[in-house]
């Protein structure tokens, strides 16, 4: 490609032409080198017109191809474009400096004015200086006025003090009366306010003075009244016993004719009231040489004072009640003393109040109130309130409630609230259905209900727990872990009845072949012939020990029921677990066979030769 070849042409239309091109690679690299150059000026947005950075850049970049392209010229044409932009730079670094030198000589010429301009201010200061200066300077000359006049009119009223005495009276007028200013010294409305209040005082002080204090003589007087108060004091409470002993008297004395009209005894009535004037004068002897004597119950002061104490704690619970103060009262009762509001009562009052929505019911701030105050009052609350408050709290979705009184041994635990929390579970999501049957789990154990603590975590699928707790404690026959299997026909637990175990593991808890049996009777017998796959797959042909042939042989084990199991496998395409067992099952019964039958002809052979 030559250089005059890479030069294009335009037209009067402004579109460039390209020369005649004999190589076909050079038209081609000419007509991507022209498509560049169009799609860069339109994504750059370059005016059609003027100079512009961003033309010049993308010829600048297209003139690099060209040199990358035309590698004869290589030398020569990157000297040419190396002399164009030392020239582009020198041009571009004149206009920055002639833009800073232009925006310096902007800056001298206006240093000028500037200057004057502060001149001019500090003339305006000076001047008002001056003026601050004059005003102070007018200032002073008044003041001195005011204390030349003060000083020839104090020295003139001491004049007028030496010619003439005082008198009393003016020197009593001259003195400022305490919180009153000059405007109010000399106003008559406000002296004659404040005379009013000041004889106020006056009376006050000379009636406390007559009430409140007396001479020294009444003092022997008054001694004397109270040496005569203390003696009928002493008096009265002399009285108070003698009819105490009196009243006791009486009282033995109706007891006493009250017990002969009930009872008849065969002594007549003066009989019965010289026993009960025996029994009175006894009692008097024997209270002679106490200081307090006995009462009845009824006639003990304190207890009177507890029952009212109750009265009132009753009246401000129902006050709080009628007010709709649900919260307060809730908090009252549960607090009340001796628990007389903790009862069902109480219970049933806030039961029977409605429920606003978006509200806590009233119902439960009072199981809450009742529960929080266990441990202050060491009282909990029976199980058929315990039901209640455990009912109200699942109604409210509250199962941290209920979760937080178990844990804190709240709670009077009944069979009622197990089957409660036992029966919330049902329909629920599996996490609050494995907590409520832990909750009803803790409270089956409490009540040492063994059976039900089995069901909870035969439904929490704890099997391993459960056949630990099973042999602990609950004493479980065979019978009752085949139930269990019924309940929740599954591999792990079938596994954990039927797996064969070895002398160190003990006995089998279930015999294998009654494991699948169950499990083929309930309809499970896909689970069945899985849990033998399983023991198969552990305990292969020819295994020292829980072989299938092995558990077959076991002399305990039902020869029908393998039968049975051998059937099902047949109907369900298990062949290779069929086929094994029918071979043992085979064997153990032609075996049982040969030994009767040898049975039957040995007995024969003893009966011929007797």
């Amino acid at each position: 490609m030559s250089v005059s070849s890479g030069r294009a042409s335009r037209t009067g239309s402004g579109k460039r032409v390209l020369p005649p091109i004999s190589s076909e690679t050079d038209k081609q690299f000419l007509q991507r080198l022209d498509e560049f150059i169009d799609s860069e000026l339109a994504r750059l947005g370059c005016p059609d017109k003027g100079p512009d950075e961003r033309r010049y850049t993308v010829y600048k970049d297209a003139f690099d191809q060209v040199i990358q392209h035309v590698s004869a010229y290589k030398p020569l044409l990157t000297s040419i474009k190396a002399e164009y932009e030392d020239c582009v730079e020198a041009i571009e670094r004149g206009q920055k400096e002639a833009f800073y030198l232009s925006g310096k000589v902007k800056a001298m010429a206006s240093e000028q004015t500037t200057l004057s301009n502060y001149r001019k201010r500090g003339d305006e200061l000076e001047e008002k200086i001056n003026c601050v200066l004059l005003d102070n300077e007018r200032l002073e000359e008044q003041l001195e006025d005011i204390r030349a006049l003060r000083r020839s009119r104090n020295e003139s009223d001491s004049s007028n003090a030496t010619s003439t005495p005082q008198k009393k009276t003016r020197k009593r007028d001259t003195v400022q009366l305490p919180g009153l200013t000059i405007e109010e010294s000399t106003d008559v409305s406000k002296l004659t306010a404040h005379l009013a209040k000041y004889e106020q005082q006056v009376r006050e002080v000379t009636l406390s003075k007559k009430a409140k204090f007396s001479p020294k003589e009444k003092k022997e007087g008054l001694k004397d009244q109270l040496n005569g108060k203390i003696d009928a004091r002493d008096e009265v409470s002399e009285r108070n016993d003698q009819l105490k002993k009196k009243n006791v008297r009486l009282k033995v004395a109706v007891e006493t004719v009250k017990r002969y009209n009930r009872d008849k005894p065969p002594f007549g009535l003066c009989d019965s009231l010289n026993l009960t004037s025996r029994s009175a004068s006894i009692m008097s002897l024997a209270s002679q040489d106490t200081t307090t004597y006995s009462t009845f119950e009824d006639d003990d002061p304190t207890k009177e004072r507890e029952a009212e104490a109750m009265l009132e704690y009753i009246e401000k619970f129902n006050e709080l009640f009628e007010e709709g103060l649900y919260g307060e009262a809730a908090l009252h009762a549960a607090n009340s003393p001796g628990g007389i509001l903790r009862n069902p009562g109480t219970l049933s009052r806030f039961k029977a109040l409605p429920v606003i929505p978006g509200q806590p019911s009233p119902l439960l701030q009072y199981c809450e109130a009742l529960m929080s105050s266990v441990s202050a009052v060491s009282i909990k609350p029976n199980a058929e309130v315990s039901w209640e408050c455990v009912a109200c709290a699942l109604d409210e979705d509250r199962l941290d409630l209920v979760m937080y009184w178990i844990a804190q041994e709240r709670l009077t635990y009944s069979l009622e609230l197990g089957h409660l929390l036992s029966d919330y579970s049902r329909h629920k999501d599996p996490t609050t259905t494995d907590q409520c049957l832990a909750l009803a789990q803790t409270v089956y154990s409490k009540l040492k209900e063994h059976r039900l603590v089995v069901l909870c975590m035969l439904r929490q699928k704890r099997y391993h727990s459960l056949i630990e707790y099973t042999q602990k404690k609950a004493n479980f026959t065979e019978d009752d872990y085949l139930g269990l299997l019924e309940e929740s026909p599954t591999l792990e637990l079938a596994m954990l009845l039927g797996k064969p175990r070895t002398e160190s593991e003990g006995e089998t808890i279930v015999s294998t072949e009654e494991v699948v049996a169950t499990l083929i009777r309930g309809g499970h017998g896909d689970v069945g012939l899985r849990t033998l796959q399983e023991i198969h797959a552990e305990y292969p042909s020819g295994a020292e020990f829980g072989s299938l042939k092995q558990l077959v042989f076991r002399p305990m084990s039902s020869l029908d029921t393998w039968k049975e199991i051998v059937t099902t496998c047949q109907e369900n395409a298990w062949f290779e677990i069929g086929v094994e067992l029918l071979a043992a099952v085979t064997v153990r019964d032609a075996i049982g066979k040969a030994i009767e039958t040898a049975s039957l002809i040995k007995g024969i052979i003893n009966q011929n030769s007797v």
